[in-house]
């Protein structure tokens, strides 16, 4: 007998057989917990599960012998007890108490006076009465608001900001300007010989402020105010207005102003200085002329007399002046003065 050969290949699988029998049921677990959603609806552990007098619990589930395949089934619906409907809800004797009449009244009450201070507010902001309280941003303002005010002291506050910073403003009503008047210490200038190092030239004038012993550039609103907070107010009360106007009154003595009656030319007269640091003649640029209203100041007979100047732009920037240079001076006889009108814008 020879030897044994190789193993041979498996073979397919056969046919899966058919399932044997079911288990007998095990059994029943012990109660859970009971879940949030009961808990919600009331249907805590408190709830009375009661199957009957002589159950202890739930009836245990049906027996079932292992031919029977059938699932076990739930206890009959009898055996429940239905908890029935949930008692109403509790007030408080607060809620439960009716509103009282006077109370409705005193809420109702308190409503119509806030609406109606909201709607005096309103109407303040739409349309100023020019009061410290109420201040306005220009005077034009004011007048179309207001048609019956009178020309007169007004509070502007331009910036509409905290009212601590409003000015006080002259209001001319038959045109609606706003007009600040120049600082109490800049509006006068004391009459008196104020330069004798030189005489000026074209090309070199003296200025009151900027060079004279003395001397300031001038400055705007009341002495209560500060000058920072008029300085803003100004610059947006010229962004609000299409064109300002300003007089100077040149106090002389033995000092030309404009007109030299001597020579008949203009080579002495005056200049200003525009708060944007143009500077403004009686000749030249047709947008950078003042004029001459009044002219006492052209003969040099040791009289006093006076000089009124006048600029008008439609480039408020331009405006306030800031600064003058007199061209007929340095010797110790020759003396003036200056006074700064209001600058007016509309």
């Amino acid at each position: 007998m020879g030897s044994p050969g190789s193993r041979g290949t498996s073979g397919d699988i056969g046919p899966q057989g058919p399932p044997g029998d079911a288990g007998p049921p095990g059994p029943p677990g012990t109660p859970g917990p009971p879940t949030a959603g009961a808990d919600m609806f009331g249907f805590s552990s408190s709830f009375n599960y009661d199957y009957g007098e002589d159950q202890d619990g739930p009836p245990p589930p049906p027996e079932f012998n292992g031919d029977e395949s059938a699932p076990p089934q739930p206890p009959p619906e009898s055996n429940w007890i239905d908890s029935g409907p949930h008692p109403p809800p509790e007030f408080n004797d607060d809620e439960a108490r009716p509103n009282n009449a006077s109370t409705v009244l005193g809420a109702d009450q308190s409503v119509q006076t806030t609406l109606k201070s909201l709607s005096g507010n309103l109407q303040n902001m739409k349309c100023p009465d020019g009061s410290q309280a109420n201040p306005a941003k220009t005077c034009q303002d004011i007048k179309q608001c207001h048609p019956l005010k009178k020309t007169g002291d007004y509070w502007l506050d331009p910036n509409q900001g905290s009212t601590k910073d409003v000015i006080k403003v002259f209001c001319n009503m038959e045109t609606g300007e706003t007009c600040i008047s120049a600082h109490p210490i800049s509006a006068s200038i004391p009459r008196k010989t104020w330069w004798t190092k030189s005489t000026p030239t074209a090309s070199k004038p003296v200025w009151f402020g900027a060079n004279m012993n003395g001397g300031t550039k001038f400055s705007y609103g009341n002495k209560e105010e500060l000058p920072n907070a008029v300085t803003i107010q100004i610059r947006l009360i010229r962004l609000l207005s299409k064109e300002g106007v300003q007089n100077v009154t040149y106090h002389c003595k033995n000092s030309v102003a404009v007109n030299d009656g001597a020579t008949g030319n203009l080579k002495k007269a005056l200049i200003l200085k525009g708060s944007n640091g143009q500077e403004v003649k009686v000749q030249g640029n047709s947008r950078l002329r003042y004029t001459v209203l009044e002219d006492g100041c052209s003969k040099s007979n040791g009289d006093w007399g006076k000089t009124v100047i006048e600029y008008r732009t439609q480039t408020p920037a331009r405006l306030p002046i800031v600064d003058l240079a007199p061209m007929d001076i340095g010797k110790e006889d020759q003396e003036f003065g200056l006074d700064i009108g209001p600058v007016c814008f509309s």
